[in-house]
């Protein structure tokens, strides 16, 4: 059981609130600050999202061109494997990866100077 956020007592007892409730709660404070809920069942649909929230992110720097296959290839290899503090640069970092026509681009993962831009938020 986790402790009620607002840390109520009654008499000598703290009030506890179940780990559904808590999570009840978190999910409507997400969607209320603009996150929507995707439902995730296998890696092939992680993957999926991963790659349309990137084109969704980058359309401007993919000029309308869809990662391929081969790039999402690429760019889950550079990131996969890497220990804690890589994988956070790479989160914060822009990544550079090279397109099938040979041009590069350089992508990121996250804007830590725009966090509540209007992005597409998910969880």
């Amino acid at each position: 059981m986790i402790i009620n956020r607002q840390n109520k007592f009654r008499g000598d007892v703290m009030v506890y609130q179940s780990e559904f409730t808590l999570e009840t709660e978190m999910m409507e404070q997400l969607k209320s600050n603009g996150y929507e809920t995707v439902k995730i069942r296998n890696e092939q649909q992680l993957l999926d999202n991963f790659r349309s929230i990137l084109n969704e992110r980058h359309v401007d720097k993919l000029n309308g061109d869809p990662l391929t296959d081969k790039e999402v290839q690429r760019l889950l290899t550079m990131i996969n494997g890497k220990g804690i503090f890589e994988s956070a640069r790479i989160l914060r970092d822009k990544m550079p990866l090279k397109r099938d026509d040979e041009s590069e681009v350089y992508l990121s993962f996250l804007d830590t100077r725009n966090l509540c831009q209007s992005y597409h938020y998910n969880f």
